[in-house]
């Protein structure tokens, strides 16, 4: 399959896919639409070089289940995201004991002052990683990741209170 015929499948296809996309997707990650028909489409093409379109089905048909598919896949990956954001808000508090909102930019800075093997593990959590992931990243066993942690959560509390935060 030759550029020219991929693009005329595209043409032929955009509604299809876009129509699959836009069932399976939530209006809140409507952002990724584009993502998602670009992913679908290059896994097609993909597909039809190594021949593995069999003919069963109309192509209509078996490009809206890949693109169904590319679609389950993309909100399991903004679910994954979205998890790894709600575990590093629990473990960076949002708020102070009394409640009231802690500025993220003190907060960073504040996670910038502590010792570097605490703030190191911390800047990897902001970013979204997991336990495991920190560990294989800093080549360090688990537990010290979560001491590091927990001493880094003391800290940040310590210089909170001397800032007067």
């Amino acid at each position: 399959m030759d550029g020219k015929e991929f693009a005329k499948l595209v043409h032929k296809t955009k509604k299809v896919v876009l129509s699959s996309i836009g069932r399976h997707l939530p209006s809140r990650y409507s952002h990724a639409i584009d993502d998602i028909a670009q992913e679908t489409y290059i896994r097609a093409y993909r597909s039809l070089v190594k021949g593995a379109f069999r003919n069963q089905s109309s192509l209509e048909t078996w490009l809206y289940a890949i693109a169904r598919n590319e679609t389950l896949r993309a909100l399991g990956k903004f679910s994954r995201e979205e998890k790894k954001t709600e575990k590093a808000k629990t473990i960076i508090p949002s708020t102070d004991e009394s409640g009231e909102e802690i500025d993220h930019q003190e907060m960073f800075g504040l996670v910038k002052k502590l010792p570097d093997v605490q703030r190191d593990v911390f800047l990897l959590l902001l970013r979204g990683r997991n336990l495991k992931g920190i560990s294989r990243e800093l080549s360090i066993p688990v537990g010290t990741v979560k001491s590091r942690i927990s001493r880094g959560k003391e800290g940040l509390k310590k210089l909170r209170m001397e800032a007067g935060l």
